[in-house]
């Protein structure tokens, strides 16, 4: 690559990479003339494909850098090093907002102060007709002296232009902050679609989490179009009825019912947020110590939240089911050196094989209890199943997903840390228990589960599959990119991989070539039913005819 540390590109000397986007590679560079450390952003090398991107390139850079605002990072330059267009920016030592909201629930006071400058920033920019399109707290830098600066501007315009099919078949936008109308790909969006983004970095702040989650990024995507909005008050008592509305305004699914401008939309924070609006109290709440009634409560099902089922939940629930069992029989066996593990007489080889055929049965009828909505008998049988054969795993997969549907992640969590106890020395195992811990966001636990399987099995590509998962939802892309690679090294044919490499595809921007990796998925023979359905969803979600080698 061009741009690396040492090179002199231009007038710049490239000192650290600093990270990498779906849109662009950033890194520190050094400008001696002026004796100033600036940031370049290299724009992604699929632009480098579209022979008249250069041209516009140039002609939206200048638009962009004549926005001048205090809490808009300035671009100062823009050309391009051996055909590859980058831009020169202003570099904010401080830290990124995603780091802050590890801290998160905010007060008031740190709500106000943070959104002001941002929403100011916003405003100026709608008024010059230039949408931003990809707010996210990783774009909003808290400079050491306590300055607040929008950034990536320039990213998102020029990605935004309609002019070439690479920019339109470019998804610009992060999963977890993305509005509906740009998740299906509408272009007629206006400043709504960053009311909307920014509405979610509120609901980030005064709540400690996004309002959607998932192991995918089309699950998260297809929440935002079609799932009802949590309640901010029921993650965080704190959060006023005044604060709540503005948060449900402007995240409103339909553009037309949230605000009309970012200007009206800080007015109406501002007020909420003010002690005359009576939301000055927005802390982090200390719960209080849970009774052991309590605690059991917590393992009652809500007959309301099973009638609200949709008819095609059991699709995600069987998912990993699909990702598990689909896999090679053969794995790499533990080395000889191994820790012993504890094993009953007759164990068999095969963990999806059970000892006793009775175990199979009772597993199918708790499956047949669920289409039925009765969690409660279900989970019975899969329990049971494990207490005959503790070495099944198709029971604790079941278990689990099943406890992640109805919303009990300690439920979840108590059949992973089962799976594991019972099946120390299996690899497929570790890989269950990471799929699941990466379903109740527990990403350190699910990394080490993955890990825990390549260090049984280094040639488990399921396990490489996971790590990927869940570097995607850290937008961590190299490191999302390398476990890819890993994992189709080992099985580049397999289903599951190609169905994360089409997640990555998406997270970076290339809609496009995500869905041609689908389409092709799509034709695969050896790719299991349930897959198959969750194939149909992911077209569902992104607006798309599902092919037909996918109908039912």
């Amino acid at each position: 690559m061009p741009f690396t540390p040492g090179t002199t590109v231009g007038p710049y000397q490239i000192l650290e990479q600093l990270g990498a986007g779906g849109m662009a590679t950033v890194y520190k560079a050094y400008h001696p003339a002026l004796d100033r450390d600036v940031a370049i952003k290299v724009l992604h090398p699929a632009f480098k494909n579209d022979p008249q991107f250069f041209v516009r390139f140039q002609r939206e850079a200048r638009i962009v850098a004549r926005l001048e605002h205090p809490n808009i990072v300035p671009v100062y330059d823009f050309n391009e090093f051996e055909g590859e267009p980058y831009l020169v920016m202003r570099f904010v030592s401080g830290e990124t907002l995603k780091v802050a909201l590890k801290d998160a629930p905010f007060d008031a006071a740190t709500v106000l102060r943070l959104m002001e400058p941002v929403c100011d920033a916003l405003a100026y920019a709608h008024r010059q007709g230039i949408l931003h399109r990809d707010i996210k707290p990783s774009n909003i830098i808290l400079a050491d002296n306590g300055h607040v600066f929008l950034t990536d501007f320039g990213l998102a315009r020029m990605a935004e232009l309609g002019e070439s099919t690479l920019s339109q078949d470019m998804m610009v936008g992060t999963p977890q902050y993305i509005s509906p109308e740009q998740a299906q790909g509408q272009s007629n969006i206006d400043g709504r679609t960053d009311i909307y983004a920014l509405g979610v970095v509120l609901f980030e702040m005064v709540t400690g989490r996004v309002p959607y989650s998932g192991d995918t990024p089309f699950a998260i995507i297809h929440d935002h179009i079609y799932k009802p909005l949590p309640l901010p008050s029921s993650l965080n008592e704190q959060v006023s009825e005044r604060l709540e509305k503005v948060v449900l305004r402007a995240l409103a699914k339909n553009p037309d019912d949230r605000f009309p401008t970012m200007e009206e939309f800080w007015q109406a924070l501002k007020k909420a947020l003010t002690p005359s609006g009576s939301a000055a109290t927005v802390v982090r709440p200390a719960p209080p110590p849970e009774t052991t009634v309590e605690k059991k409560a917590k393992k009652k099902w809500s007959k309301k939240k099973i009638a609200l089922m949709a008819a095609g939940a059991l699709i995600s629930l069987f998912l990993c089911v699909a990702i598990i069992i689909s896999q090679p029989d053969e794995v790499t066996v533990p080395p000889a050196d191994a820790p012993p593990v504890e094993q009953s007489a007759g164990q068999p080889t095969d963990s999806l094989s059970p000892q006793n055929p009775e175990v199979e049965k009772i597993v199918n009828d708790g499956v047949n209890l669920l289409k039925e909505d009765n969690p409660e008998k279900a989970i019975d049988r899969f329990q049971q199943a494990i207490d005959i054969d503790p070495h099944y795993v198709p029971a604790y997969l079941y278990g689990a997903m099943t406890s992640l549907r109805y919303d009990d992640s300690d439920l979840a969590r108590e059949f992973a840390e089962q799976a594991v106890a019972n099946n120390a020395a299996r690899p497929e195992v570790h890989a269950l228990a990471g799929y699941i811990f990466t379903r109740i966001e527990d990403t350190t636990r699910a990394e080490d589960e993955f890990q825990r399987a390549l260090n049984i099995a280094p040639d488990y590509a399921p396990a490489y599959a996971g790590l990927a998962r869940i570097a995607l939802m850290d937008d961590d892309l190299d490191f999302a990119r390398d476990m890819l690679d890993e994992a189709e090294k080992i099985a580049p044919d397999s289903p599951e991989v190609k169905l994360v490499e089409a997640e990555y595809q998406f997270a970076t921007g290339k809609k496009r070539l995500a869905l041609v990796t689908l389409r092709n998925l799509a034709q695969q023979k050896n790719m299991s039913p349930l897959l198959r359905d969750e194939l149909r969803f992911v077209f569902e979600t992104v607006g798309e005819n599902p092919p037909p080698a996918l109908n039912p």
